[in-house]
């Protein structure tokens, strides 16, 4: 699987804006000076190091599919030996793992994890007819996260939904939106705080506007666990 170059860059751009903005008490802080690679831990360390660090958002810009079970995967792209997260193939990583290494690690603390995947089409290389993360996560993970209290999952495209990427913003569409509302869009008129609920409603807000407008299908995020739940 090819590495995805607009998740990539949109982790890199992410991490310069917040950067840029240190010492505004309402911008979030990065932990690293470059993105992490989901397979090393170095990322996992950093969120359960610090006590301070709670709420936590946590960006993931991969390629998403299914393997043969069924499961939700993270393409990361190349191969590493003795990583942690790896399992039977080792080009990817799971997703069930994932939540099982923050459950481990950072379980008392807020997180929110977005994952920005589906701007690919399916790849037949790999037995992919149909784009099947959103729909997989649901369907095998859906119940642990809501399970979770402590975790939201932010899905950057529903079922069958094509997510998107942008030359001229020079970051996907969810990351782009994702950044506005950290510099304060989220917030309710007249505040600066914003809840989970709101963020995620900003987001699947403003890109499902931009698809609408830009591209030629509409890109609507999901929020795991729904809001009801």
């Amino acid at each position: 699987m090819p590495y995805d170059p607009y998740g990539w860059l949109s982790g890199q751009k992410l991490l310069a804006w917040a950067k840029a903005a240190r010492g505004d008490e309402n911008t979030p802080q990065p932990l690293g000076d470059q993105p992490f690679w989901l397979d090393s831990e170095d990322w996992l360390e950093r969120v359960a190091a610090d006590s301070s660090v709670d709420p936590v958002v946590i960006y993931v810009g991969l390629h998403g599919g299914v393997d043969q079970h069924g499961d939700p995967i993270l393409y990361t792209g190349r191969d590493e030996p003795g990583s942690p997260f790896r399992e039977a193939d080792r080009s990817a990583v799971k997703l069930e793992t994932v939540l099982a290494k923050l459950d481990e690690k950072a379980r008392r603390k807020r997180k929110v994890l977005v994952l920005d995947t589906g701007r690919g089409l399916p790849e037949s290389n790999l037995g992919e007819v149909y784009p099947d993360f959103a729909r997989a996560v649901k369907e095998k993970l859906g119940e642990r996260i809501a399970k979770t209290p402590t975790l939201a999952v932010i899905l950057a495209a529903g079922d069958g939904e094509r997510a998107w990427d942008s030359p001229d913003l020079g970051y996907t569409a969810l990351a782009y939106h994702l950044m506005k509302a950290f510099a304060g869009a989220a917030a309710p008129e007249g505040l600066s705080a914003y809840t989970g609920e709101d963020l995620y409603q900003y987001v699947r807000r403003e890109t499902e506007a931009w698809s609408r407008n830009n591209r030629p299908s509409v890109q609507r995020p999901v929020l795991l666990p729904e809001l009801e739940e």
